[in-house]
């Protein structure tokens, strides 16, 4: 099936947010190991963040005018990294992942290099590693979150 394939914006964070926590959802529930994100808001705040910011671009991918997918390039190094890439579950495996790809792709051609991006289960530790977002609690500052 053929999506349009757009640019994200911010206003695409509810829709992508949802889409990156059922498909990250659904991987883990089938592989029996913990979601990378505990909850929906978890993932809407996530996509709030890869939607806003200046250096990741993102593409979402819609049928019939809903958003059924996303992806992102993160920009902030030399090495781009691609991630998260996702597609609601109900409309997975009709191409519309490989429409991101080449979306994203497209937008990489020029780089010195392309990585994906790997999501893991304290993802917030990798975002403030990375210098995206701030601990929130004392805590989690020093790691004992």
């Amino acid at each position: 099936m053929a999506a349009d394939i757009r640019a994200a914006m911010p206003a695409d964070a509810t829709d992508c947010g949802r889409i990156i926590f059922e498909a990250f959802s659904a991987v883990a529930d089938r592989h029996g190991v913990v979601p990378d994100f505990p909850s929906t808001a978890a993932a809407v705040e996530f996509a709030a963040m890869l939607t806003s910011h200046p250096r990741i671009f993102g593409v979402v991918a819609e049928l019939d005018g809903k958003v059924v997918g996303s992806g992102f390039l993160w920009q902030r190094d030399p090495i781009l990294g691609v991630g998260p890439v996702t597609v609601e579950p109900g409309v997975q495996s009709g191409g519309i992942g490989r429409q991101l790809m080449a979306a994203i792709l497209q937008r990489a051609r020029r780089a010195a290099g392309v990585r994906l991006v790997h999501l893991q289960r304290r993802l917030g530790c990798a975002l403030r590693i990375a210098g995206i977002c701030r601990p929130r609690t004392a805590a989690a500052a020093a790691g004992q979150a």
